[in-house]
């Protein structure tokens, strides 16, 4: 089954799933995923969930019941957390992704989980048998299109593998969902600089610092661009 990742192009969404989709079920993952970019990972083949719906769980509503937090907390010191230690501290092993895993079929859109997966892959972590990181990312988005997170973190996943244009449609998708999240407009802002965009750049990072983002350093790119006149409002207003 061929999907491509829904983007946003300007303010409309731009679902392409071919029918197929319904063949696979609910619990499946997308086996042939189409890219939006149609770039050098234009088809990701993903496996079949091999989790029971009722055992799929929302981390937002992780504080909902009694058995939620207890099941979230219990995957934290069992797994979530052990992986992300062992990252920090360089180990980017069989085991870590085997966690990693473990923790996402169970909870996809665990933001933690999520950002763990982007910095092993980054890190050079290997797969062994495990899907590709974009099953993730578009498993995620199946269950859970109205989670900007999980957009947010796919577009920091192809930042860092300089898939630039996979990020900007990412980062789109979680403001269409949210446009207030500081921290999209300034990573935003840092790939259109990246992609020599620079009004587009400096559009999103007086967005973001508006907003109160307290990392300077798309602002200081953009100084040292010739873009940002010091001293010039960080307000959300359009350069003409």
């Amino acid at each position: 089954m061929a999907i491509a990742r829904a983007r946003v192009i300007g303010n409309r969404w731009l679902a392409q799933i071919v029918p197929s989709f319904w063949l696979c079920g609910v619990l499946a993952f997308c086996a042939e995923a189409q890219s939006a970019s149609g770039g050098a990972s234009a088809k990701v083949t993903c496996p079949p969930s091999r989790v029971d719906a009722s055992k799929i769980n929302d981390y937002r509503l992780r504080d909902s019941s009694d058995f939620m937090r207890f099941s979230i907390e219990d995957n934290w010191v069992n797994h979530t957390k052990p992986a992300i230690d062992r990252i920090r501290a360089g180990e980017y092993s069989h085991r870590v992704i085997a966690d990693l895993d473990f923790t996402l079929r169970g909870w996809p859109n665990h933001p933690l989980a999520l950002g763990a997966l982007v910095d092993y892959i980054a890190g050079g972590g290997k797969l062994f048998e495990f899907p590709a990181a974009e099953c993730y990312f578009l498993n995620a988005q199946r269950l859970y299109p109205d989670d900007p997170t999980v957009f947010m973190l796919e577009g920091r996943y192809y930042w860092k593998i300089r898939e630039l244009e996979e990020a900007r449609l990412a980062y789109l998708s979680a403001l269409a969902l949210n446009d207030s999240l500081v921290e999209v407009h300034y990573n935003l802002g840092l790939v259109y600089f990246d992609l020599k965009q620079m009004q587009l750049a400096l559009e999103h990072a007086k967005r973001a610092y508006a907003g109160g983002y307290p990392l300077p350093g798309l602002r200081r790119k953009l100084v040292e661009a010739g873009v940002w006149e010091e001293g010039s409002r960080a307000a959300g207003d359009n350069p003409q």
